[in-house]
């Protein structure tokens, strides 16, 4: 199922797929070096897609996804080992680039 349109269908939210955008090669330039670097093609694609996303004036990156495959961080675990849920980015972090 996928939740990910739900959260952002309310009222005043408008969400893209990242296959909804459009863009050259100059675009995601600045990061090229990264995209040669990464051996999955889906991981690039998300971050040519947030490259393009993050410079374009009232737009703004999100990652929402359903799949738990990455680790868990040290500094996400509880001293018993267990894993905490992830915390928000305060609002002035959350809009640095």
């Amino acid at each position: 199922m996928n939740k990910g349109s739900r959260i952002f269908s309310r009222p005043r939210v408008k969400a893209f797929f990242q296959d909804m955008l459009t863009y050259e090669e100059k675009d995601i330039e600045p990061i090229a070096d990264l995209l040669k670097a990464l051996h999955w093609h889906y991981a690039a694609k998300v971050l040519e897609a947030t490259q393009v996303v993050a410079g374009t004036p009232g737009l703004y990156p999100v990652f929402v996804t359903s799949f738990k495959c990455a680790p868990i961080p040290a500094s996400s675990t509880t001293s018993s080992g267990s894993a905490r849920a992830p915390q928000a980015l305060p609002r002035a972090a959350a809009g640095r680039s």
